[in-house]
């Protein structure tokens, strides 16, 4: 990259008459410009998928303490969980009722199931079931 900072200032310098300080100005700027998408994708993907890093470390915890687990069958939206892991991942389809999610789940013997806290899906509040948490979350008036 820097090398190519240099190609721009001299080709700023040339094409404008700018000075040696001002031609360096705008090669950097326009840098930082090109610069600025990939930033703001990388600030997107960290702030709005943080679970990410979670997947993997649920992998690893899967690959570390359960026997076997590449012959098994995780089902989980997310495959950083089968790929740390080591298992086959089900994805998970789109149904309307949850009996029939756990019928599919049984059909594909999928002995693990991954949910995440931040799931934002139908069965959220049946998923909180499976777990005693039958707590529905605050409207936030109030």
């Amino acid at each position: 990259m820097g090398n190519g900072i240099e190609v721009l200032r001299n080709w700023t310098k040339q094409s404008f008459g700018l000075s040696r300080r001002g031609s360096f100005a705008v090669a950097l700027s326009a840098c930082l410009l090109l610069a600025l998408p990939s930033a703001w994708y990388l600030h997107r993907v960290l702030t709005q998928f943080p679970v990410s890093f979670e997947y993997k470390e649920l992998g690893l915890w899967m690959k570390k303490n359960i026997p076997n687990v590449d012959q098994e069958t995780v089902a989980s939206r997310q495959p950083a969980v089968s790929f740390y892991s080591g298992a086959r991942i089900l994805k998970l389809p789109y149904v309307d009722r949850f009996e029939d999610l756990l019928t599919f789940l049984d059909h594909q013997q999928a002995k693990y199931f991954v949910v995440s806290e931040g799931l934002d899906h139908p069965f959220v509040d049946t998923y909180r079931l499976l777990f005693g948490r039958n707590d529905r979350p605050s409207s936030g008036s109030g």
